[in-house]
C-alpha cells in the first residue's frame, strides 16, 4: 500500500514538474524570422487542413496555443482561451495544438477534454512536432501569440493579461 501511494506521488509529481517546467522554458521566443514561420506554418503536416489555412492565412494576429489534456494548467487555462476566443475571434485567429504522435496522445481523453471544456476553437495535432520543433516547445501549456507579420509578440504559459494590446 505504502508503495502504491508513494508510486502515485511520484506521477503525480512528475506530472506537475511537466506542466510547469514550461513555465521557465517558454519565456524566450523563436527565433525565427517572420518568413521562417510563415514557411513551416505552410510546410506542417496540418497544410492540408481548410480550418489551418484559414488560421494561418487570416490577416488576423494568431494565438497558438500548445496543450495536452493530461496537464492541469493546460486544462485551467482552456476555458480562459475559449472566452478570448468568443470576445476577439472577430479579430483574432485560435488554434490549439497538441503536440506528439498517435502512439503518444490518447486522442478519446483528448475528445473528451475538448467536448467537456467546451472548446469551439479549432485544435489540431502536430503529429510530427513540426511546430513543436518551430516554436522551441518544451512543455505545456505554452501560449504564442504571433502577429499580422506572423511575428512572435508574446510567449508565456498562459494568456498575456491584456490580448486588446496586441489586436
Amino acid at each position: 500500500m505504502k508503495r502504491q501511494t508513494l508510486a502515485l506521488g511520484f506521477v503525480v509529481l512528475s506530472a506537475l514538474v511537466a506542466c510547469q517546467s514550461a513555465t521557465k522554458a517558454s519565456s524566450s521566443p523563436t527565433s525565427q524570422s517572420p518568413e521562417a514561420i510563415e514557411a513551416t506554418l505552410d510546410g506542417s503536416a496540418l497544410a492540408g487542413d481548410a480550418s489551418w489555412q484559414s488560421a494561418i492565412h487570416s490577416d488576423k494576429p494568431l494565438l497558438l496555443v500548445f496543450w495536452q489534456s493530461w496537464c492541469g494548467s493546460c486544462v485551467q487555462e482552456a476555458p480562459l482561451v475559449q472566452r478570448a476566443f468568443q470576445r476577439y475571434g472577430s479579430r483574432l485567429a485560435v488554434a490549439g495544438v497538441v503536440s506528439g504522435p498517435d502512439d503518444s496522445v490518447d486522442a478519446e481523453h483528448l475528445n473528451k477534454t475538448i467536448l467537456r471544456l467546451g472548446l469551439t476553437y479549432p485544435q489540431f495535432r502536430d503529429r510530427d512536432l513540426h511546430l513543436t520543433r518551430l516554436f522551441q516547445v518544451t512543455g505545456t501549456p505554452d501560449v504564442i501569440l504571433l502577429d499580422r507579420n506572423r511575428k512572435v509578440v508574446f510567449r508565456g504559459h498562459e494568456l498575456p493579461k491584456s490580448i486588446e494590446s496586441f489586436l
